[in-house]
C-alpha cells in the first residue's frame, strides 16, 4: 500500500517559512505571559506559607474557606491534591500569603491550622519570608497555643 506517490518535498527550502511561523507564535506566547497573564509565582518567589493538611474523608472546600475567613485569615488559596491515577485525594494544600509583623490575625490563623490538624504537619520552612523576631513570635504563639508543649494536644484539647 502506497500513501504518497513521488513524495519529493523540499523541506529545507521552506525552512524560513516554518521558522517564521514558529517565531511568531513563540513571541505571541511570551508577550501574552508578560503583559496579560503574568508568570505564576508560588511561595518560593512571593513568600508565605504552604501547609498540606491530610483528611480521612473528602474535605468540603466551602467549609474550609468559611473556617479560614472566620479565623481572620486573609489572602489564602486552597488546592486539592489528586491521588494516584487522577482520583480525587483527601489532602488539601493551604497557601497563605506573606504576613506583615502587624497582622496578628493572619498569624493566629496559621497557628489554628497547625493546631487543629489531628496528624503531624510536615514543616515547609521559608526562612526568608520572616525576620528572626517574626519567627520567634510565631513559634512562641505556637508553643503557648499547644499548652506550653511542642506537640499538638489533639482534638480533645479544643
Amino acid at each position: 500500500m502506497e500513501l504518497f506517490r513521488d513524495a519529493n518535498v523540499d523541506w529545507l527550502g521552506r525552512k524560513w517559512y516554518f521558522l517564521s511561523f514558529s517565531l511568531v507564535f513563540s513571541v505571541a506566547g511570551i508577550l501574552s505571559m508578560l503583559f496579560w497573564h503574568g508568570i505564576p509565582k508560588g511561595v518560593d518567589f512571593k513568600g508565605g506559607t504552604q501547609v498540606r493538611v491530610p483528611f480521612d474523608s473528602t474535605p468540603n472546600e466551602d467549609h474550609l474557606r468559611q473556617a479560614l475567613q472566620q479565623g481572620g485569615v486573609k489572602d489564602f488559596t486552597l488546592q486539592r491534591i489528586s491521588a494516584s491515577a487522577g482520583q480525587q485525594g483527601n489532602d488539601v494544600v493551604i497557601t497563605l500569603g506573606q504576613s506583615s509583623a502587624t497582622d496578628a490575625a493572619h498569624n493566629q490563623g496559621r497557628i489554628q491550622i497547625v493546631f487543629s490538624t489531628e496528624q503531624p504537619v510536615d514543616p515547609e520552612p521559608y526562612p526568608d519570608s520572616r525576620t528572626h523576631e517574626q519567627w520567634a513570635a510565631f513559634l512562641s504563639g505556637l508553643y503557648e497555643g499547644w499548652g506550653n508543649a511542642w506537640a499538638s494536644p489533639g482534638p480533645s484539647h479544643r
